[in-house]
């Protein structure tokens, strides 16, 4: 059993990486003003990222941290992970939010925890319980009001931009069920070095086949968003999140991240000028107490 210091370090971890997280919708969305498209803004946030994870992993090998028999065998599995946490999910997040409101894209996303239950009954065979049934009802039924109210508003444009943001949580929601093993064996510093590398690998080679270099031009705010993107909402929170789901596993890590929806829908108000109508309360209500209850019920 983890001891308490341990607990409160992993909660901490989780509390700071899913803030960090939601920073990223909002400077997505201040990204978005300068007309820069989502392969461009992918590709210079993980290339900016890049260097620092290979410093960290040099380190790691020159500390004899890194354990190279375990990290070898594993090694494929952790590439296909990360390739699905932060470039499958990534891609899709930020493709869908050229079309729909931050917290509307925070909300959904924070579909995930269910979306990592019906993945553990699928995979090991995990039981669906009642209070499992009821957390899933709140939880979509809070993600339909806001999803109806901004259809209304936005058009047929949500249902494209809503559909490519679930995908997004589903790849996660993956994400999170795989990477606890890996990570439980490798540690969890090699694991995201290794899995972020992996995944600003292929998001280079996406920008190569389907963007010019001259794409990479940009005006100098773009420059500062991706970096501030790149260290405060990739770096520091992708080391913070899989320490916590080796100190206090994945569920505990996922219904943390309910209040990080709150978070991005206060930014979304403050920064962006969205609406915060009766609807957006609603649904937050809905949403975090569906992945509350879920926590509070969950064996």
């Amino acid at each position: 059993m983890l001891d308490r210091p341990s607990h409160r370090h992993g909660y901490a971890f989780a509390i700071g990486g899913m803030f960090l997280f939601s920073l990223k919708p909002i400077l997505v969305k201040l990204a978005y003003v300068h007309a820069v498209d989502n392969v461009t803004l992918m590709t210079l946030r993980m290339g900016m990222s890049l260097p620092i994870y290979l410093a960290i992993g040099a380190w790691l090998l020159w500390q004899r941290r890194v354990d190279i028999s375990a990290t070898r065998s594993a090694l494929a599995a952790i590439l296909g992970t990360g390739l699905l946490g932060y470039y499958g999910a990534s891609y899709l997040d930020l493709t869908g939010l050229q079309y729909v409101s931050a917290q509307l894209e925070r909300l959904i996303l924070f579909a995930y925890p269910s979306l990592a239950v019906m993945i553990g009954y699928g995979l090991f065979g995990t039981p669906i319980t009642r209070p499992v049934v009821i957390a899933l009802v709140m939880t979509y039924c809070g993600i339909a009001v806001l999803f109806v109210h901004d259809v209304q508003l936005g058009g047929a444009t949500q249902y494209l931009g809503g559909g490519l943001i679930f995908a997004s949580a589903l790849l996660f929601a993956f994400y999170l069920v795989l990477s606890k093993p890996y990570i439980a064996k490798v540690g969890s510093q090699v694991f995201t070095c290794v899995a972020m590398c992996a995944s600003s690998a292929a998001i280079v080679v996406h920008f190569l086949a389907v963007r010019d270099v001259a794409d990479l031009q940009q005006p100098t705010p773009v420059y500062v968003i991706a970096l501030i993107m790149a260290f405060f909402s990739t770096v520091l929170p992708s080391f913070f999140i899989a320490e916590a789901i080796h100190r206090i596993g994945v569920n505990a890590t996922s219904i943390i991240g309910a209040s990080g929806a709150v978070t991005t829908s206060l930014l979304a108000v403050g920064i962006l000028g969205e609406p915060f109508t009766l609807n957006h309360v609603a649904a937050l209500v809905l949403v975090t107490s569906g992945i509350v209850w879920l926590g509070r019920h969950r064996k």
